[in-house]
Formats: C-alpha cells, structure tokens, sequence
C-alpha cells in the first residue's frame, strides 16, 4: 500500500499533476486493495440500510464517515462501504504513537 501512494505520488511529480487531477489513483487503488484485503481473509461486512448510501449519492450532497478505528480493517471496510468515491481518510495524530 505504501508502495503504491508513493509511485502515485512520483508520477504527480514526473507529470508536473497533469495526470490524474482529481487525485483518484490512491483512492482506486487504495479500494482494490481493501477488496482484495476482504476477499482473501474472507472478511465482507454486512452492510445494512445501503438505501440510505444510495439516496445520498443520488442527491449529491457532501457527506462524512466516521469509523470508531478499533481495528486496522476499519479502513477497508469504510472503503467497501462507501464504494467508488473520492474519499479520504484522517486520522488523529495520536494513532501514530
């Protein structure tokens, strides 16, 4: 994971950011690697009231997740929840103690 963000981070460099302006190869590849995390440990979360995500979707508006983080999966499962959009993650400084 590593890895990838930073050879999108040297093509941004290498291109001066004329590829990829909306910056959706991390997140892309950060949900392909979610994906891929869940299907070989065979981790899929049930995802309920998934109408509630589409509505919003439809309506466009700015939304924000929220994910307690007790575990590193949060982030694949928030990823797999949310689907294919142009999402990122924050995290407190803290976590990095």
């Amino acid at each position: 994971w590593f890895v990838e963000l930073s050879a999108c981070q040297f093509l941004y460099w290498l291109t001066r950011g004329k590829v990829d302006k909306n910056r959706r190869l991390p997140t892309t590849f950060s949900h392909v690697w979610g994906v891929l995390l869940m299907f070989f440990t065979k981790g899929f979360p049930k995802v309920e009231n998934r109408e509630i995500l589409v509505d919003l979707y439809q309506s466009k508006r700015p939304a924000m997740y929220v994910a307690n983080h007790n575990s590193w999966l949060d982030i694949p499962y928030l990823g797999y929840a949310i689907g294919w959009k142009n999402y990122k993650m924050v995290a407190k400084n803290e976590l990095g103690k």
